[in-house]
């Protein structure tokens, strides 16, 4: 017995084996390759960046080596530290006039100045003085600048920072060397 098997042509279903093929390629495409596409978009985009400022940090290195270096320069020039040295104890008076100068240097005015002589009593070797200030705050960097000059200077103690409206008031507290 032979039986013939015979194929018939279906026009519907190879029109949605195609058309399922192209679903799924289309699918596909749209799931996997072009957000791919776009990612490997971004990271160029990115690149582009990444190397547009690298080519001006290269240029402007020079400029800013110079700057550092002028800026060390003129730091350490006007940062000088004297050697440490001891006040006579008969000179402590001078200390208030040394502070209002310095003051008036930097732009600050002095509220009061207080040199506390019980603390010279307990530790003949320190003196403390308090200090009450009141300006612009650059100026009172100044201020700390030109006190770093005090050879007998031994410490700046506490620094109280207050704002009152648009004066800011400084209190502070200096150790000085005495013999």
């Amino acid at each position: 017995m032979k039986t013939s098997m015979t194929v018939r042509y279906q026009p519907g279903a190879t029109l949605f084996l195609a058309g399922s093929g192209i679903v799924i390629l289309l699918i596909f495409f749209l799931l996997w390759i072009f957000p791919k596409q776009q990612y490997l978009k971004q990271l160029d985009g990115d690149i582009t960046t990444v190397k547009t400022q690298l080519e001006l940090q290269e240029k402007l290195r020079p400029l800013y080596m110079r700057l550092a270096a002028q800026n060390k320069a003129g730091m350490m020039e006007r940062l000088t530290v004297p050697p440490q040295a001891s006040l006579p104890k008969l000179q402590i008076d001078s200390i208030v006039p040394a502070l209002s100068n310095i003051a008036k240097k930097s732009k600050l005015e002095i509220v009061s100045v207080n040199p506390d002589l019980s603390v010279l009593q307990a530790n003949p070797a320190s003196l403390l003085v308090n200090a009450n200030l009141q300006g612009n705050f650059n100026n009172f960097r100044d201020f700390l600048i030109e006190l770093g000059k005090i050879p007998y200077l031994e410490t700046v103690g506490k620094v109280d920072i207050q704002q009152t409206g648009m004066i800011k008031k400084y209190k502070i507290e200096l150790w000085y060397s005495v013999k």
